[in-house]
């Protein structure tokens, strides 16, 4: 991957789970969240996404069933995480610190869209001290616009003022490359999360790295 990052983009928006944060312990818990039965158990229970007020642009018609099956999914995925995560002590990438502090200390604008409750993401922030690096976080729960739709990220972008082609999302799932893709900006995928790499790699990201070390070396 060429260096340079930091002269191609002024916002630089970040995935928490498996991005900077480690999930090594809930990664184990891997396969179970691959099955589908969850997709019939939120059915059942009424814990639905709400329908987008319009599908994100370049989604064809074709795409709408497997857009609709990744929010929930991703419902699903941040309801047990939040759970899971209650209990156990948030853990950092190696490396996550000193990638926002130096985008930090070159003026760069620095923000998280996420899926997790905004809560528990602003617990874990500051515990780990980051929340001085930071100028927005966005959760997908929050406001009811699960990933693959792209409301949080135009919500960041025109937040905080930076035109399209200067935004980088980085995240560690197919759903955060597709979420970029939606919005119209690059996107930047790590495979140290939930997504391995060959996977991240057929969902065509901008960038594609194996770990946030190897993010900073590319700043």
């Amino acid at each position: 991957m060429a260096r340079g990052l930091m002269d191609r983009y002024d916002l630089f928006v970040f995935d928490w789970d498996g991005t900077l944060s480690s999930m090594k312990a809930l990664l184990r818990a891997k396969e179970f969240l691959k099955f589908k039965v969850w997709i019939r158990a939120l059915s059942l229970l009424g814990m639905k996404p709400a329908p987008p007020k319009r599908w994100p642009k370049g989604a064809k018609a074709a795409n709408l069933l497997e857009l609709r099956e990744h929010e929930l999914k991703n419902n699903f995925l941040s309801m047990w995480m939040d759970l899971f995560l209650l209990v156990n002590r948030t853990r950092l990438h190696n490396g996550a610190i000193t990638t926002l502090k130096a985008l930090s200390r070159n003026n760069k604008k620095v923000a998280i869209f996420t899926n997790a409750a905004g809560y528990r993401i602003m617990k874990e922030v500051r515990a780990s001290r980051l929340d001085g690096y930071l100028d927005m976080v966005v959760s997908t729960r929050d406001i009811r616009a699960f990933k693959p739709d792209p409301s949080g990220l135009n919500t960041i972008i025109k937040e905080l003022g930076v035109k399209k082609g200067r935004v980088l999302y980085l995240g560690d799932m197919v759903d955060d490359v597709l979420s970029a893709r939606y919005a119209g900006i690059d996107s930047c995928a790590i495979a140290d999360g939930f997504d391995d790499y060959k996977t991240l790699e057929a969902s065509s990201p901008t960038y594609l790295v194996k770990s946030i070390r190897e993010l900073y070396s590319a700043l």
